[in-house]
């Protein structure tokens, strides 16, 4: 009989350290060009394919790899009504990436739903806790994505401490003035960090929280503090930030050079690598480009001449770590099935042509066509 307890323990012992992934550390190699697959899973459960140049249906992430593409960013949301962008859909998400030799950013939104600068909502299990509360929710949350990754074996290289975090996180608890950050943008460095500012310190609380709880489950990951629209001055965004306590290892920036009236594309690129440069001489920190879009389907020359200019101007540029085009896999007038109701239309800056292949701004890109 001890016989065979020891026996069925060893065969228990084994089916466990079986069922244990192994770990792969991978390495990023920079300048990072990368994809933000957030809607991949939704599209193929659509249905929607993807061709290589021979016109054969292909594997979107394989398809981008074979053009250039060296890294993957996937957004996760505490509980979206759809589930998709929830942890398990991440998850198998994050696999398939491992997979492919693949290095990950994890873009937390600590929301149920889409946070930018627009909206940060508090995820409805987290709407009656306090401060304090909402800072161990934002380390439980982070602690818990973390270690479900660590246990299929998956150790993501950078993690974003939120998204589009320029007006603060979880309103109204961690909101920041609107009115004030748009004002101080473009002021003298000297006034901005004397004076103490309690929305910032709460915000900076927050923020912490994460990053503490991110260190803690892998130290080894670069924590990004996201904040967008790389055409605006955010020197003093991140000097008030760092005087209320904040931390972050590296700076993440959206660049849309087709999104304002005012200003060319040109001129966007232009304010977009100037800021960069700005950033690093006053923080000697990286600074990455975790999104990027151009309008490729609707204007495919100027969106192309206008990457070309973009990867020329950063290209050798100290400081500057990379870029991952926002959702480049998005063609045809597909739209998230949460669109719908919402009475939204479809992302109009993906990188595919109206045929569900490359364009060629994500030639140029991924490959430097």
């Amino acid at each position: 009989m001890k016989k065979l307890l020891i026996i069925s323990f060893l065969a228990t012992l084994f089916v466990s350290c079986a069922k244990q992934p192994e770990a792969v550390q991978l390495k990023a190699e920079y300048p990072v060009r990368g994809a933000d697959f957030g809607w991949l899973s939704e599209m193929e459960h659509d249905s929607v394919l993807f061709y290589d140049a021979e016109n054969r249906p292909t594997d979107c992430i394989r398809l981008y790899q074979d053009a250039g593409m060296n890294a993957v960013r996937l957004r996760v949301w505490v509980n979206h009504s759809t589930g998709w962008s929830n942890l398990p859909d991440v998850l198998a998400m994050a696999k398939r990436v491992q997979e492919a030799g693949l290095p990950l950013m994890i873009d937390l939104h600590y929301s149920d739903f889409f946070a930018d600068p627009a909206k940060q909502n508090i995820p409805e299990a987290w709407q009656q806790l306090n401060h304090e509360q909402l800072c161990e929710a934002v380390a439980n949350h982070t602690r818990e994505v973390l270690r479900a990754l660590q246990e299929e074996g998956i150790y993501p290289i950078w993690i974003q401490i939120g998204n589009e975090t320029t007006y603060g996180t979880l309103w109204p608890d961690g909101q920041l003035s609107k009115e004030e950050v748009d004002r101080e943008a473009y002021l003298p460095k000297e006034r901005i960090t004397r004076d103490i500012r309690l929305d910032w310190r709460a915000y900076a609380e927050l923020s912490n929280a994460g990053y503490d709880a991110a260190k803690e489950i892998m130290p080894e990951i670069i924590c990004i503090v996201h904040v967008d629209n790389a055409f605006i001055p955010r020197v003093n965004w991140f000097n008030r930030f760092r005087a209320e306590g904040g931390k972050w290892d590296m700076i993440g920036l959206s660049h849309y050079p087709f999104t304002q009236d005012t200003l060319s594309w040109k001129e966007m690129n232009d304010r977009c690598k100037a800021n960069v440069v700005a950033l690093y001489e006053e923080f000697h920190t990286p600074v990455m480009m975790v999104e990027i879009g151009v309008k490729t389907e609707e204007m495919p020359t100027e969106a192309a001449a206008c990457m070309r200019d973009y990867m020329t101007q950063m290209n050798g540029l100290e400081g500057y770590s990379g870029v991952f085009y926002w959702e480049p896999e998005v063609y045809g007038g597909w739209r998230p099935a949460e669109y719908i109701p919402l009475g939204w239309g479809s992302y109009n800056m993906g990188c595919m042509t109206p045929e569900g292949q490359l364009s060629e701004a994500a030639n140029i890109l991924y490959t430097d066509k």
